[in-house]
């Protein structure tokens, strides 16, 4: 996943039919692109941006993220539908190891690049 453009950062409170337990919006990246990458071809030192067609992202989107007083969730967003959610990260677990390998996994031929696993609602 790339992530370019402005950063924004905004409090807004989410409660809505699907979200009845209300997640804060920390953080907003306006122009994120995505990579539906192959897991067999990481290697033992991780994944390589260069094997997943930078050229043609699966998708130009938003990426939010949120957080409540017990986990915290990355949101792909277009045109105001959420496309996919992330796993939900313990704020106990968190707060302990202060490490996000479980969540974020940094991609060994760029600084720019990192995976996140996401459940796709749709494609």
């Amino acid at each position: 996943m790339k992530m370019a453009g402005g950063l924004f950062s905004s409090i807004e409170r989410d409660r809505s039919m699907n979200d009845p337990i209300g997640f804060l919006t920390i953080c907003r990246i306006r122009e994120t692109f995505v990579y539906r990458i192959d897991v067999s071809k990481r290697t033992h030192r991780g994944y390589r941006a260069e094997d997943w067609g930078l050229a043609s992202p699966f998708a130009a989107c938003e990426l939010v993220v949120r957080a409540n007083d017990t986990h915290i969730k990355l949101e792909l967003v277009k045109t105001s539908n959420v496309l996919a959610s992330s796993i939900l990260l313990s704020m106990a677990e968190l707060s302990q190891t202060m490490n996000l390998s479980k969540f974020l996994e940094p991609v060994v031929d760029s600084s720019r690049y990192f995976v996140c696993p996401f459940l796709v609602r749709s494609v």
